[in-house]
């Protein structure tokens, strides 16, 4: 490597930033490939008590795949019928689960231990599909097995539907699940006129969840929210000690973001922050005010890019603030989301082999 360095006239500093930088466009185009790529089979669930926990809030029932495997130990071989449109598109109306032990070895176990029939011979050595009740219970009237088609997949799913009739199609339950888990992610960071609009948004949606009830009403309780928060700094603010004190501006900073557009919140936020910047003793702190806000706004971004499911921009955000911003404590946290994003690729990387 060092000779390398040498004929290329890099110093070391300047080889590992250029290693660096080329190792972020090398992720990002694989995560911009992997999100082009075309999938056309069913959203399959990751996580068992997840997807149970979804198919009861979704009032929608199970569907769980066994596939027939190559041999009793061998790969397992995915069945065509699933990659049919139509079949996919019913599945919309379904949680799905597939015993995949490459992909989804947990789930695999699960299948395997709760759900396979010996009657149907050797575990894999038939394609199963079975329907279950929210719950996880089997409707062992709509178990098939073997040389399945696509007309006996659909006449089945047909005939399991009727029996929920208020199921919510998953497409509509993610944006609402999304919207409602960025609004808690905002309202964690103090950031409340982000929750309040993204609790609004979810209001809107034209789907019989509770969440979206109970998304109606949450702009007056998050306003009280953020009037204790600013109560709260302000006793902070007060403290003997100068480590509160620093960490109180701070939190001031970020409610100054999160009640832009509510008046009285606002004007007692900025109020506060004018107190803190006649303290000298934190004066090194407020004086990173503007880069903190910064942070803090980029850092807001970047996690309702990550949570909305673009890795990339997500990633390059993330990169940005732990380059521009390492002195807050946003960098910290933007360089735990980064390698978060990179395990999910090598994951993803792993389960194709």
């Amino acid at each position: 490597m060092r000779s390398i360095i040498v004929v290329m006239g890099f110093g070391d500093y300047d080889m590992l930033r250029w290693i660096s930088l080329l190792s972020v466009m090398l992720l990002c185009g694989f995560l911009y490939a992997q999100q082009e790529q075309p999938k056309n089979q069913p959203k399959w669930e990751t996580d068992w008590k997840r997807g149970l926990e979804e198919a009861k809030e979704r009032k929608v029932p199970i569907l769980i795949v066994i596939p027939s495997r190559q041999g009793s130990q061998g790969p397992i071989i995915y069945p065509k019928v699933l990659d049919d449109a139509q079949v996919v598109q019913a599945c919309e109306n379904f949680v799905c689960f597939i015993a995949d032990d490459k992909r989804f070895p947990e789930i695999e176990k699960r299948i395997a231990a709760e759900y396979h029939k010996g009657k149907y011979g050797f575990y894999g050595q038939q394609l199963q599909i079975i329907f279950c009740r929210p719950d996880g219970e089997e409707l062992e009237k709509y178990h098939l097995v073997g040389d399945i088609n696509r007309g006996q997949v659909t006449t089945a799913m047909t005939e399991v539907l009727k029996l929920y009739p208020d199921a919510v199609p998953k497409s509509k339950f993610d944006k609402c699940r999304k919207l409602r888990d960025l609004a808690e992610l905002f309202r964690t960071e103090l950031a409340f006129g982000f929750a309040i609009k993204k609790y609004k948004e979810l209001a809107e949606q034209k789907v019989k969840l509770e969440m979206v009830e109970l998304a109606a009403d949450k702009e007056k309780e998050l306003l009280e929210e953020a009037s204790k928060k600013i109560e709260e700094a302000e006793k902070l603010l007060g403290s003997q000690d100068e480590v509160d004190r620093r960490e109180a501006f701070k939190r001031l900073v970020r409610l100054k973001v999160g009640t832009e557009g509510f008046k009285e919140q606002q004007e007692k936020v900025i109020e506060l922050i004018g107190k803190a910047k006649q303290d000298a003793s934190i004066k090194s702190t407020v004086d990173e005010a503007g880069n903190y806000e910064r942070a803090f706004r980029e850092f807001l971004k970047a996690e309702e890019e990550f949570l909305d499911g673009d890795l990339q921009k997500a990633y390059g955000i993330y990169k940005r603030i732990t380059k521009n911003f390492g002195r807050t404590e946003f960098a910290e946290r933007a360089e735990k989301r980064a390698k978060e994003i990179e395990d999910i690729i090598i994951r993803a990387q792993q389960g194709k082999k």
